[in-house]
């Protein structure tokens, strides 16, 4: 990333800076611009392992929605 500080902040500088930017190129290889390939595994590392009992009890593969939700 990159930044430029207060002490340099001038009308001249802030030109260059954006003329910089538009004719210059960023290499990002090193980003995984990808991230719906990656946030299953992303949410899994951030969620709490389950224990024995929690593995043994069936996840519901259904949400029930509240009477209201289907009232007009």
């Amino acid at each position: 990333m990159e930044t430029l500080s207060q002490e340099r902040l001038s009308p001249q500088e802030l030109t260059r800076w954006f003329a910089r930017a538009v004719t210059s190129r960023t290499l990002r290889d090193g980003i995984d611009l990808d991230g719906l390939t990656r946030i299953g595994d992303i949410a899994a590392a951030a969620l709490p392992e389950r224990t024995a009992a929690q593995k043994t009890t069936p996840l519901p593969t259904t949400v029930e929605r509240p009477s209201y939700a289907y009232s007009r």
